[in-house]
């Protein structure tokens, strides 16, 4: 071919693999010269010898078109029969774009890069356009916010975007009026558009990309994407659109498959390129790649796949949601028989207290009946003896009669033969003795008598002679006296302690009408308020306590208890409002406004709420009312003394609740009422001012008085809040009252039998005083008369010894007699006796079984005859040891007694078991006031609660347990099971992927002798580790049906899902496998295996082996994300990549280990480097160069084609034979 030579081209490569041409095809265009070169002036805009304006300039300077050249130098290459054999995988053959940045094409030019799927360099000044092409090709390859434009000038992110490219932004220039503003060439009327044919080798099979890109009337970018496959251009199917229409549908209509989504025509290309999710941001990061500043983040990123983990962490989440749905309803009814427990407990206990109540009454009952047939049966038998008895003892005193007959006559024999043996004095004497004795067994009663009297009357007389005898009138007289005085003092004494005791009883009636009121109702607030509260506590989604009346926090002290009635009548308005914070107040008058809540009987009532700030709400203090809490005055709350004579005197407020300042301040702006002691203090008192009758003055010539039963009835009162503590104080002083009343009727007991001793003493002085005469008493008189007498008969019976015989005869016989008329007399009167006995047995008898006759008529005495077995045995002993009726009575009042006593015991045990009960059914419907509709805190749902009880623990739990196990088991450990399941899973094939990209590293001579390898390592991220051990434990003993190794490891899969739940950074971090492992490149001797340095992070490296590393690790990225394999022979991958200005601060050894890196893989570069000496490096491995220009004037940028010598022309030192030498003398080529 005349005027045209080719000089010192490369053989071709004579490689096996189709993928071995890569240092053939990259050099075709290294020594070319097509044309005479004419000298570039970089420094100026115009050639030797013309003045014409760039695009004349350059019409004239590069006559010959590039389509030209490349045709001749294929005719040069066929002729020489060189290899021109295509390199495989898609690569750009073609760039065009109009109207993109400084490239102007308002005049209808299209600029085009024509590279053949060869690599390239594209050169140019700075700010000659460079950038604005790479930036073009990011446009069309990766997703808008990812691309980096002009970053490899330092440029930052939004320095550059799309509108600024469409308009042609070229300056900045500064004016007084609108300071610093950004020039453009283009107004937003014009569109922009960007595209690129990549072919495959020598065959028909390529791909178009375009993007279309307007500024629309909003000023918004608007974008169209299109994709073909087949080669189109510009001139050809993109000219005169028609901006007024869709762009979308011209392009369809021009053959394009057309979008306005990327994503959508992002997955076109990867389809067609086989490209992996991340291959467009390793190209996109592969532009302006200097070094890796962190390993592990490089490779993470751009060499492994993010696995959406998402949709299954969503079903994970959903079936714990169900699990923890279960869950709730196994606590809540856990909780539910927890809270019910107690009741139960108390129940029982109740029930056994009820029981033995029940039989004690009973036994109670039946007593009576019981003592009655053992009196019956007592009396019976005792009636049965006496008249045995009686009839024996007749007989006796018949045969007494005839033994005594025979004796009287046998002593009036006796009498006889002494008297006519011992003559007349015999005969009168006994009688003479006898009177003496008699007088004198008179005298000796007596002085008993007298003696007692005294005695009794408590004087002591130590001897009773005549002297003695003279002062006992005045003894007597004076202890009259002393006891006269000690009797009035026992009366006066009497009489205070009765009144004390009237006292005390009406006091402890008055209180035990007071409890049985305050038992009868659950509190003060009226039913109807708490049912109100309750709903709109349901509505506000609180507790009915966090909203409280000011009635449950006020109280009236006991030290003003006559004030209440006054108290209630002025507050009680304000006591009933209902107390709510402010940012609820919108809520509630809505909730009330749309739903009147019913009163007691389903009619409306009058609700009254008031907003009290939140910080009140939130003040120091809980909502909740503690009995321990004391009532504390006004004057303490609120730091300042109340009025004298105040009504705020007598109000005290709930200590402990966080309302209790606010509360006082609202009272004391509110009720500061002066109490009046009478009318005449009221009329003369300021107003506003009451009395303790209801009587107010609320204005100067303003008076009320208050007689409604609201007002005067204490169970309408609502001060006062929960009644138990005032029960309980109620009770309390009942005990009180009975022992003190207890107390006084001891002593009234005591009192009665001092008067009583007083009485017989006085009685006694009465007795002892009528002895008036000394005789009455002196027994010395009729004494010696008997002694003289007893030595009269002694001597005359002592000179008669028939006498005496006789004498002892008769005083046998006198003393059988005597002893026979003993027991004559004893007999007669033990008849008395028991014939009285009989009597009165009888008549107890006839009573007795008259009482049981009416209760066996009545049907009593059959329920009473069930405990006599009982009573039998508690009492037997006892009653074995009664032998009269008396006595059987005295031990039924004791037994009665002491069996009321035990029941009373019984009585105060329950109460305490009614209260707890009570309170337990308030702790149960206060965290389940669901319940509130058919359950109320009182003893009369006692049942109910016992019933749901019963329920929950036979259905509710085993149900609740049953579905929270196969939850847990079936669905959620086992969808936890196949998350770990695939996470283990990825985390393998993350291992198989490093030993994939590990296979192409060791082809790849990293230093003479050695090559790199990937080695992931588990991380030792503390999350990552803590998560990988929690998912762990969560599958542990994943079958094991342990009830409470189930719950376990429902807390700890609970605590898992909440974390993946809630923390969205730390979900990403640990779900993300890629993180599992840390990576160190690892350089390995290819001899023997063994390693030879570690690298993390590019860490303690010089600059030149960061940059290595980073090449090293770029291009096993590049290979993975492009799906490349230099041993494969499959040529339908991408295989395109832009590096801009990679090589500025490189060693050239470094830059040539880059270029023969990315030939290895079969790569096309398209290389962007500045006007200096450093972009030689690439010479040998480039096939085309492409140079930028700017016009100054016009500020426009073109992009041409040139040749070596114009190349050598351009860069300073360039040297073709010396490269040839250094750089290219012998060819890398791939095994």
């Amino acid at each position: 071919m005349p005027g045209k030579c080719v000089a010192s081209l490369k053989p071709a490569c004579r490689s096996r693999s189709s993928k071995g041409c890569g240092s053939n095809c990259n050099s075709m265009f290294t020594r070319r010269r097509l044309r005479p070169v004419y000298p570039i002036d970089v420094a100026g805009p115009c050639l030797p010898g013309e003045s014409a304006c760039l695009p004349e300039r350059l019409a004239g300077t590069y006559q010959q078109p590039m389509q030209e050249l490349l045709q001749e130098w294929r005719i040069v290459m066929d002729k020489l029969g060189w290899s021109t054999g295509a390199c495989p995988g898609y690569r750009l053959s073609r760039m065009e774009f109009i109207n993109w940045g400084t490239f102007d094409s308002t005049d209808g030019r299209v600029h085009t890069l024509e590279l053949d799927g060869r690599s390239a360099l594209l050169v140019g000044a700075n700010g000659s356009g460079k950038s604005t092409i790479v930036d073009a090709l990011l446009t069309l390859l990766v997703q808008p916010g990812i691309r980096n434009y002009n970053v490899a000038a330092g440029a930052k992110k939004r320095e550059r975007d799309e509108r600024t490219y469409i308009r042609g932004a070229c300056g900045r220039v500064s004016d007084a009026s609108q300071g610093v503003r950004t020039e453009y060439l283009r107004g937003d009327q014009h569109y922009t558009v960007l595209l690129a044919t990549f072919t495959r080798g020598q065959s028909a099979d390529a791909f178009t990309v375009a993007q279309v890109l307007q500024i629309d009337s909003d000023g918004t970018v608007s974008k169209t994407y299109a994709f073909d496959e087949r080669p189109r251009s510009i001139a050809d199917d993109l000219q005169d659109l028609r901006r007024g229409e869709k762009i979308r549908k011209q392009l369809i209509a021009r053959g394009f498959r057309a979008t306005e989504r990327f994503s959508e025509y992002a997955d076109w290309i990867a389809a067609k390129a086989h490209l992996r999710p991340r291959a467009m941001d390793v190209f996109n990061q592969t532009v302006a790649v200097k070094d890796i500043h962190s390993l592990n983040g490089f490779i993470r990123e751009h060499m492994l796949e993010a696995r959406p983990w998402r949709d299954r962490i969503d079903g994970l989440l959903m079936h714990f949601d169900q699990l923890n749905q279960g869950y709730q309803a196994l606590v809540r009814a856990r909780r539910q028989i927890e809270l019910l427990e107690p009741i139960e407990a108390a129940a029982r206990k109740l029930d056994a207290v009820d029981v033995e109540r029940a039989l004690l009454q009973q036994q109670i009952d039946a007593m009576d009946s019981f003592f009655q047939s053992r009196i019956v049966q007592l009396l019976r038998t005792e009636l049965e003896s006496s008249l045995r008895d009686a009839g024996r003892t007749s007989e006796r005193l018949t045969d007494l009669d005839r033994e005594l007959e025979s004796l009287d006559e046998t002593l009036r024999r006796l009498k006889n033969e002494i008297e006519s043996v011992g003559g007349h004095r015999m005969r009168h004497l006994p009688l003479e003795l006898e009177h003496q004795r008699s007088r004198l067994r008179a005298v000796q009663r007596e002085q008993r008598r007298l003696v007692g009297w005294v005695k009794q009357a408590g004087l002591d007389l130590p001897t009773l002679d005549r002297e003695t005898f003279a002062q006992l009138g005045e003894m007597l007289k004076k202890r009259q006296d002393e006891l006269a005085e000690a009797s009035t003092r026992t009366a006066e004494r009497r009489l205070a302690v009765a009144r004390s005791l009237a006292d005390v009883r009406r006091e402890a009636e008055t209180v035990r009408d007071e409890l049985r009121r305050l038992e009868g109702q659950t509190g003060n607030l009226p039913a109807e308020l708490e049912q109100a509260r309750r709903r709109v506590a349901e509505r506000l989604g609180v507790e009915p306590v966090e909203l409280p009346f000011p009635c449950e926090l006020i109280t009236v002290a006991d030290s003003h208890l006559r004030w209440q009635p006054a108290v209630e009548m002025l507050l009680r308005d304000f006591a009933t409002t209902l107390l709510v914070p402010r940012r609820m107040l919108d809520t509630v008058r809505d909730h009330v406004d749309r739903m009147t809540p019913p009163g007691s009987e389903g009619q409306g009532i009058e609700l009254r709420y008031m907003a009290v700030a939140d910080e009140e709400f939130n003040a120091s203090g809980t909502n909740r009312w503690d009995e321990t809490d004391s009532a504390v005055p006004l004057d303490v709350l609120i730091g300042q003394p109340v009025p004298q004579h105040s009504l705020l005197g007598a109000l005290r407020i709930r200590g402990g609740h966080p309302l209790g300042g606010w509360l006082a301040r609202e009272l004391s702006r509110r009720f500061g009422v002066t109490c009046c002691e009478s009318l005449d203090e009221l009329v003369t008192a300021p107003a506003p001012a009451v009395t303790a009758g209801r009587h107010a003055k609320l204005h100067a010539q303003t008076y009320i008085k208050d007689d409604s039963p609201v007002a005067c009835d204490a169970r309408f009162y609502v001060l006062g809040g929960d009644m138990l503590p005032r029960i309980r104080q109620l009770r309390q002083r009942v005990v009180e009252l009975q022992e003190y009343e207890t107390a006084l009727l001891d002593e009234v007991a005591e009192l009665e039998a001092e008067a009583r001793q007083i009485s017989r003493q006085l009685a006694a002085i009465e007795q002892a005083a009528q002895y008036d005469d000394f005789k009455m008493i002196d027994i010395q008189g009729p004494q010696v008369a008997v002694e003289q007498l007893e030595a009269e008969r002694h001597a005359i019976e002592h000179a008669n010894d028939a006498v005496r015989i006789l004498r002892s005869r008769l005083e046998d016989t006198q003393q059988r007699r005597s002893a026979a008329q003993a027991e004559r007399d004893a007999a007669i009167a033990q008849i008395s006796v028991l014939q009285g006995r009989a009597e009165r047995s009888e008549t107890i008898l006839r009573r007795a079984e008259k009482i049981l006759q009416q209760r066996a008529d009545s049907g009593q005495l059959t329920d009473h005859q069930k405990m006599f077995a009982q009573l039998d045995a508690e009492l037997g002993d006892r009653l074995n040891g009664c032998q009269d009726p008396t006595d059987i009575l005295h031990l039924q009042s004791e037994v009665t007694q002491a069996y009321q006593q035990s029941l009373e015991n019984l009585h105060r045990r329950s109460e305490p078991l009614r209260e707890g009960i009570v309170r337990s059914m308030q702790r149960f419907l206060s965290e389940n006031p669901h319940e509130a509709d058919d359950l109320r805190a009182d003893m009369e749902y006692l049942h109910g609660f016992l019933g749901l009880l019963e329920h929950l623990r036979r259905e509710d739990l085993p149900r609740y347990e049953r579905r929270f196990q196969v939850r847990l088991n079936e669905k959620t450990v086992q969808e936890l099971g196949v998350f770990h399941g695939a996470l283990q899973c990825e985390s393998q094939s993350i291992l198989d992927r490093i030993a994939s990209l590990n296979e192409s590293l060791a082809e790849l001579e990293y230093r003479p002798g050695t090559y790199m390898r990937l080695d992931p390592r588990p991380t030792r991220d503390r999350e990552i580790t803590d998560f990988r051990a929690a998912l762990q434990e969560c599958l542990a003993d994943a079958f094991d049906d342990d009830p409470q190794e189930n719950e376990s490891r429902f807390l700890r899969v609970q605590q898992l899902i909440q974390r993946l739940r809630e923390e969205g950074r730390w979900r990403d971090k640990v779900t993300d496998v890629r993180q599992w492992f840390d990576f160190a490149a690892r350089e390995i001797r290819a001899c023997d295996g063994e390693e030879v340095s570690c690298y993390e992070d590019s860490a303690g490296q010089s600059g030149g082996e960061k940059a290595k590393l980073a090449f090293t690790i770029l291009a096993a990225a590049i290979a993975y994300q492009f799906d490349l394999d230099p041993m494969d022979d499959a040529d339908d991958r991408f295989r395109f990549v832009v590096v801009d200005e990679m090589f500025s601060k490189v060693d050239d050894r470094y830059a040539e280990y880059a270029m023969q890196l990315f030939e290895k893989f079969g790569l096309q570069l398209l290389i962007v480097a500045p006007l200096d000496a450093k972009a030689r490096i690439t010479e040998a491995y480039v096939s085309s160069f492409w140079h930028t220009i700017k016009d100054e004037r016009s500020r426009q940028s073109q992009v041409v084609g040139l040749t070596a010598v114009e190349y050598a022309s351009a860069v300073p030192g360039f040297n073709g034979d010396a490269n040839r030498r250094e750089g290219a003398s012998r060819p890398w080529k791939p095994k």
